[in-house]
């Protein structure tokens, strides 16, 4: 079939007609756009404007096919074979928009499965499901048929592999594809190909996620914090360092940002010094956990509230009080922050007994 006969034909009768393009796609309920395309070759009609168009022309459908005026029977059977394909091909387009948007719709719910799911087993399948589906478009898509799946699959792997290295860096999620998952006392590992992932404190309050991308952490360096580094780490409390105590709002975010703040507290400011009262008995804490939690609060408070002098803890068991001339760590935080954390590891015993009495 001629696109470009066609068109010269069907612009030749429109002018034989005394019609413009406008005028033809305003009788035909088309654009006009449609109609210069038509003439210019670029494209066929529709194939049920065929007889509206003819009889708008004054020409049969065997000519308009020809692309020039016939006898009756000329080109009867060519013309019968060019509709049938012009149907075909349009048929054809529909099937391969909506295998394309069939693939579209695969490539998205596996991004979303990926960044919504934590369930291994159900985002697996998902994402197998969705292979297939990308799979099976593809090999009706495209003329080479094999080579197109493998094409599929591996832009589907690559693709998630890549989502799932997203979702593991940025949003701090466990990665779903791990080939090995181990245990050792509060810490789980998730190792994958090209970097690995820690899941710290798990289970507890304090759980956090740390990104491994140079795979350079093991048993010996990995730093593990007995809090959230994240929510109670220096860089996050910075931005409330204030010269004064009494901005309730700002020393309420201090508060809820530090450690123990899970067992829900009230505070009250009482002569340039904070009292916190929480509500839980001291000894149902873990004992290494809250005495940590008592010396890192207190220099943590001290180092970020320039006149704060004092801070006393009440627990419906046992209260403790530490003045800020006892404390000895604050002054030097910001710049020995990582030995301090190290410190409190290893003499956190030895620190509570000379803060609190």
């Amino acid at each position: 079939m001629d696109q470009k006969k066609i068109g010269e034909f069907i612009a030749l009768k429109r002018k034989e007609k005394k019609l413009t393009q406008q005028m033809l796609a305003d009788r035909l309920d088309v654009t006009y756009k449609s109609v210069s395309n038509w003439e210019n070759g670029r494209c066929m009609m529709d194939i049920s404007l065929i007889i509206p168009l003819c009889k708008i022309l004054d020409i049969s459908a065997n000519d308009l096919l020809a692309g020039e005026e016939l006898n009756a029977s000329d080109k009867l059977e060519q013309n019968i074979i060019n509709t049938i394909e012009l149907s075909n091909n349009k048929t054809k387009r529909i099937n391969d928009n909506h295998l394309c948007l069939l693939i579209i719709l695969a490539f998205c719910l596996i991004l979303m499965t990926i960044m919504l799911y934590q369930n291994h087993m159900y985002t697996l399948l998902i994402i197998i499901s969705s292979l297939i589906i990308i799979a099976y478009s593809c090999y009706h898509l495209f003329k080479h048929r094999i080579l197109a799946i493998i094409i599929a699959l591996a832009l589907g792997i690559i693709s998630i592999l890549v989502f799932d290295y997203t979702n593991a860096k940025y949003a701090l999620n466990e990665p779903i594809f791990a080939y090995k998952i181990s245990t050792n006392d509060n810490v789980i590992k998730y190792e994958t190909l090209l970097y690995n992932t820690y899941k710290i404190n798990y289970d507890t309050p304090n759980e956090y996620m740390l990104f491994d991308g140079k795979k350079q952490y093991n048993e010996e360096n990995l730093p593990v914090y007995f809090f959230d580094p994240y929510r109670s780490g220096i860089k996050n409390l910075n931005k409330y360092k204030s010269l004064y105590v009494g901005d309730n709002s700002n020393d309420s975010h201090i508060i809820n940002d530090l450690p123990l703040q899970e067992y829900g507290y009230v505070f009250e400011i009482k002569d340039n010094g904070l009292i916190i009262n929480y509500h839980i008995t001291g000894w149902y804490i873990n004992e290494k956990y809250f005495k940590q939690s008592l010396i890192y609060n207190s220099e943590m408070l001290f180092y970020l509230i320039d006149n704060l002098e004092y801070v006393k803890y009440n627990f419906t068991d046992n209260s403790y009080l530490l003045n800020k001339q006892d404390a000895r760590y604050y002054q030097t935080l910001e710049k020995d922050y990582d030995t301090f954390i190290k410190l409190l590891d290893k003499q956190y015993d030895t620190i509570f007994n000379n803060y609190f009495h």
